[in-house]
């Protein structure tokens, strides 16, 4: 699934976060990236509680974008590209 995909790279994301912090020492890019994690974490919760409900392919977009961030990762779908994706009309927004 797409919000399980996602989810691991952002642990593999912390993970190379800190590895960089414990070489280069610097506690802004440290908390930048894990910052970054955390937002894209809470979307893909957000993603998880709304997706069944009016509107949810809103939520579906959102984590899209993100998956894309991934594209080269081996496990990436060529499905979840968002040019593929059946956009809402504004109207029905």
């Amino acid at each position: 699934m797409i919000d399980d995909f996602i989810l691991k790279r952002l642990a593999e994301d912390e993970q190379s976060a800190r590895r960089r912090y414990q070489q280069d020492y610097n506690p802004v890019d440290l908390e930048r990236a894990l910052g970054t994690c955390r937002a894209r974490r809470q979307v893909v919760n957000i993603y998880r509680i709304l997706k069944d409900r009016p509107h949810g392919d809103i939520c579906l977009l959102m984590i899209l974008v993100i998956a894309e961030l991934y594209e080269d990762h081996p496990d990436y779908q060529e499905e979840w590209r968002l040019a593929h994706a059946k956009l809402p009309h504004p109207d029905d927004v």
